[in-house]
């Protein structure tokens, strides 16, 4: 016959024991939350990578429109090529390679590599100069690293409701297409206002470093000889000098400015007196 001690003993265990298995489902339930709560989190700014977006650019392609440049072309077609490498350098490894004591002694081809092996007759640090470009463009129109350049460059607004902005079948990006939508015709928009009136890469920078306070303008560019005589050596340096002052900012400091008035009239005053 159980005993009184030997029952309260059983009951205790009973309630020990059914308290441990509720512990461990609530326990199980609290991770589960926490999981799913991780998931809303990280889903809830869904961002697909360019490089989803978008596969790796052909060799003849990247050739074609290198070819084009050698043309004489529109000012969109430096922003594509460099667009393009944009889209390269998503695809190629060029991270370092560490020898004994954790030292970089190489790095992988990268861009340099994949062009050598796609591509002929591309020289490489032009090559780079164009991407910069479109590096910088991106920054200056405020461009999503999510988003391709190519996707916002003039010309492209029939494509945009044909763009595969969900890759992975999100249903998070599938909710948030409207605002991927609006995020590339504001960029198209700032980049038409950016390029307006522009023929020439040098203008491009001209108008980019307005923008992002750097100093990319290749002024003295057209510098490089070829005058019959001094005037027109003269003539060829004014008309630099103009397009340059167009850079300078109202308010900018006072000193310098003297400087240049300074030099301005003491040009004017020489260029008088050959009249004489």
């Amino acid at each position: 016959m159980e005993t009184g001690s030997a029952r309260l003993e059983r009951d205790i265990g009973m309630i020990v024991g059914v308290a441990a298995v509720v512990g461990k489902a609530v326990g199980k339930s609290a991770k589960t939350a926490v999981a799913v709560g991780g998931a809303a989190r990280k889903w809830s700014n869904y961002k697909p990578p360019r490089c989803m977006l978008l596969s790796c650019p052909k060799g003849d392609d990247v050739q074609k429109q290198w070819d084009r440049l050698g043309r004489g072309c529109d000012i969109i077609d430096p922003l594509m090529f460099g667009a393009m490498l944009l889209n390269v350098t998503q695809h190629v490894d060029s991270s370092p390679i560490y020898g004994k004591g954790k030292h970089i002694v190489a790095r992988n081809p990268g861009v340099k590599g994949w062009l050598k092996d796609n591509c002929r007759g591309i020289n490489y640090v032009t090559a780079m100069s164009y991407r910069k470009l479109a590096e910088t463009t991106c920054r200056a129109i405020k461009l999503p690293e999510y988003i391709p350049l190519e996707w916002v460059l003039p010309g492209t607004e029939r494509e945009d409701e044909k763009r595969g902005l969900n890759p992975e079948g999100k249903t998070i990006a599938k909710l948030k297409r409207k605002e991927f939508l609006r995020q590339i015709r504001e960029c198209r928009g700032r980049l038409c206002k950016l390029l307006d009136g522009v023929r020439s890469v040098n203008q491009l920078y001209g108008n980019l470093d307005k923008i992002t306070n750097e100093h990319r303008q290749r002024v003295c560019s057209s510098l490089s000889g070829g005058y019959k005589n001094t005037s027109q050596k003269v003539a060829a340096y004014l008309r630099v000098a103009q397009t340059a002052s167009k850079l300078l900012n109202p308010g900018e400091s006072v000193e310098n400015l003297d400087e240049l008035i300074a030099i301005s009239s003491d040009l004017t005053s020489r260029l008088r007196a050959l009249r004489a």
